[in-house]
């Protein structure tokens, strides 16, 4: 006898299981989404509590006395790299120029060698 299948039913069955996956990836990616919101929210917080805390320093509060209240102590910015639009200027308003760095030959040629200056050593 042939085995008779219904597939209707088959078709069914694959659907249920099709939306339970997809129903799993759905939560996977609102939860995602909850915590890249969270990050942003907290980053912004931060952001938000060290401006407070600078300006309490420029009004005059001690940072070891902010710091006992359980805050960060405010922390200088890191200072601006110079980049081609940042160098000096010299008193005719153009870039500054500095005068290359000579190289000595040795260091120049790299002509070291790792492993016999550590069988020296």
């Amino acid at each position: 006898m042939a085995t008779r299948y219904n597939l209707d039913e088959i078709t069914r069955r694959a659907e249920e299981a099709h939306q339970q996956r997809l129903a799993a990836l759905r939560d996977t990616v609102t939860a995602a989404d909850a915590v890249a919101d969270a990050e942003a929210q907290l980053a912004q917080l931060r952001s938000d509590l060290d401006t407070a805390v600078a300006l309490a320093v420029d009004a005059g509060w001690n940072e070891a006395e902010l710091a006992s209240f359980g805050l960060p102590t405010a922390s200088p910015k890191p200072a601006k790299k110079r980049t081609s639009t940042t160098r000096r200027r010299n008193s005719s308003g153009s870039a500054a120029t500095t005068p290359a760095r000579e190289i000595p030959r040795a260091e120049a040629a790299d002509t070291s060698d790792p492993e016999a200056d550590q069988a020296a050593a």
